[in-house]
């Protein structure tokens, strides 16, 4: 009775949980090549640390797509915890690309995310583990009735997203003097 969630017939193999199996072991062999590069930049380092993350943040989609029972619904703490980390690592890659010119400042930004997305993610935890947990038949996975700390995370997400893929890259774009500030460009056009 106490190990009722380890049963066979609540694990889903199916298109979705292969599908997300297949992202993540990607992730994970990007952060891989990114971080055993021998001479790799600052920038690169932290392209490498924001893949390994990226990477247990899709940890949790598996989770949520392989196993059908509500302590599924948990997987929103990996991917609401650590989808910031990641962003806050993809702003230091174009913090620090390609010249790393603006150490102080990227030290500092980084911080910044850090602790706010500390707190942001204790918050989070706090308000779903209150909430109930529900099963969401249109998205097929388990998941809490947290739409407040759901809505405000989001929030925090989009800010997130807009100061590393677009104030930061434009702004290295402008500054730059460099022919690289191209390759910014490119990287956000292929966002």
């Amino acid at each position: 009775m106490g190990l009722d969630f380890l049963r066979s017939d609540l694990i889903l193999f199916n298109y979705y949980s292969f599908g997300s199996l297949l992202v993540t072991i990607t992730t994970f062999f990007l952060a891989a090549f990114f971080l055993s590069l021998k001479r790799k930049t600052v920038a690169t380092f932290h392209l490498g640390v924001a893949f390994f993350t990226f990477g247990l943040f899709e940890i949790g989609y598996f989770m949520a797509a392989f196993y059908y029972h509500p302590i599924a619904a948990y997987h929103r703490w990996l991917t609401g915890c650590l989808i910031l980390p990641t962003i806050t690592h993809f702003t230091q890659f174009f913090i620090r690309y390609p010249s790393n010119n603006n150490r102080k400042f990227g030290f500092w930004m980084m911080v910044f995310q850090h602790i706010l997305g500390f707190i942001v993610a204790c918050f989070f935890i706090y308000l779903t583990a209150i909430s109930e947990k529900i099963y969401h038949f249109t998205a097929h996975h388990w998941d809490f009735n947290a739409l407040i700390a759901s809505k405000y995370l989001a929030f925090i997400i989009a800010f997130y997203s807009v100061i590393a893929f677009i104030i930061i890259p434009s702004w290295r774009i402008i500054t730059d003097k460099e022919k690289k500030k191209f390759a910014i460009f490119y990287f956000l056009s292929g966002l």
